[in-house]
C-alpha cells in the first residue's frame, strides 16, 4: 500500500501510537486490580492497605466470637519464628515478604484458624473479633454486668445495670440452654437471684431475635444452638441503681441425649460490676 502524502503517514503513526498507549494502560490496569475472594477459604479476611513502604509488617489484634482479647494466641507464619498476642489480643510480624502469606492462629480452648493475607510494602494491619473472631472448642458463655453508655453528668449513675449475655456452640452437635439464673451476693438487702428464662415464652423471644434460633418445648423448654451458632442478648436488672458488686451466672446446659433425658450440665461465670457511664464490655 502506498500512501498518497506525508500527511497522511503523519495521521497513520499518530493513530498507532495512540491505541498502543490506550491498550497498555488497560493491561496495566487488568493486573492491577482487586482479585475476588474465593468462598472456601478457611477464614475470610485481608490485611488492609499498606502504610508507608519497606518490608512488611503485620500488625494484628485478635479475639473471640464475643468480641473479646484472646490473649496467649499463638501465630505461625512459615519460615519465622511463631509470635503470642499479647493480654489485649495485639501481635505484630516482621520480616515478611510481599505477596501472600499463610497464617496460623492457635489457642487453649479455640479451634484453630488458617487464614491467607496479602501484604504489600510498609504496615499491614488484621483484625479478627466478632462474625470472624476465634471460635471456642465447645459451648462458652460470655457474661458482663454494666450501665449503659452515656455521659457523667446525664443521669447515666441512676439507670439500671445491664447483663449482657453471650452463648456460643463451637462444637460439632446442638447444645440445648435449659436455664440462666443471676446471682448476686453483695447486692442491697442481701443475696439477690433473677431467672433470666422464667417462661417458654421468654426461650421463644430470643430464637426469634436471633433469626430462627431453635428451641425446643418438650421435655421442658431450652433454646437448640446448633454448630456456629451465637446468642448475644442483654437483660435489664431490677433494684439495681445502688452500686452491686460481683454477679455470677448459672447455665444449665446439655447435649441432646442429656436433653431428652432429664440431664444437665452446669456452667458459672462470676464478673465484677462496673458502674462506668462510658462502659464498653468488649473494647
Amino acid at each position: 500500500m502506498h500512501w498518497a502524502t506525508n500527511a497522511g503517514r503523519a495521521a497513520f503513526c499518530a493513530v498507532f501510537v495512540y491505541l498502543a498507549v490506550a491498550f497498555a494502560h488497560l493491561i496495566h490496569f487488568s493486573v492491577a486490580g482487586p482479585t475476588a475472594a474465593t468462598p472456601d477459604e478457611k477464614a475470610s479476611t485481608n490485611a488492609t492497605e499498606a502504610m508507608g513502604d519497606g518490608a512488611p509488617r503485620l500488625l494484628g489484634r485478635l479475639a473471640n466470637v464475643f468480641g473479646d482479647p484472646v490473649g496467649g494466641a499463638r501465630v505461625e507464619t512459615q519460615g519465622l519464628d511463631p509470635v503470642y498476642a499479647a493480654a489485649d489480643g495485639f501481635f505484630q510480624i516482621d520480616g515478611l515478604d510481599r505477596g501472600f502469606q499463610s497464617l496460623t492462629i492457635t489457642a487453649a480452648r479455640y479451634r484453630p484458624v488458617e487464614l491467607t493475607v496479602g501484604l504489600d510494602g510498609g504496615e499491614n494491619r488484621l483484625t479478627l473479633q466478632n462474625e470472624t473472631g476465634l471460635w471456642p472448642v465447645g459451648f462458652a458463655v460470655d457474661f458482663h454486668v454494666f450501665r449503659p453508655s452515656g455521659r457523667k453528668d446525664d443521669g447515666a449513675a441512676s439507670r439500671p445495670l445491664l447483663a449482657a449475655v453471650g452463648l456460643a456452640n463451637g462444637g460439632e452437635t446442638a447444645i440445648y440452654v435449659h436455664s440462666m439464673r443471676l446471682v448476686s451476693h453483695t447486692g442491697p438487702g442481701g443475696n439477690a437471684e433473677a431467672d433470666l428464662l422464667p417462661d417458654a415464652a421468654a426461650y421463644e423471644r430470643i430464637a426469634v431475635d436471633h433469626g430462627g434460633l431453635d428451641f425446643a418445648a418438650v421435655p421442658r423448654p431450652a433454646l437448640v444452638l446448633a454448630p456456629r451458632a451465637i446468642v448475644r442478648t442483654e437483660f435489664r436488672l431490677a433494684n439495681s441503681s445502688s452500686e452491686w458488686g460481683a454477679f455470677a451466672l448459672e447455665v444449665r446446659y446439655g447435649g441432646e441425649a442429656e436433653h431428652f433425658a432429664g440431664r444437665c450440665r452446669l456452667l458459672i461465670r462470676s464478673v465484677q460490676a462496673t458502674a462506668e457511664a462510658d462502659y464498653d464490655p468488649h473494647r
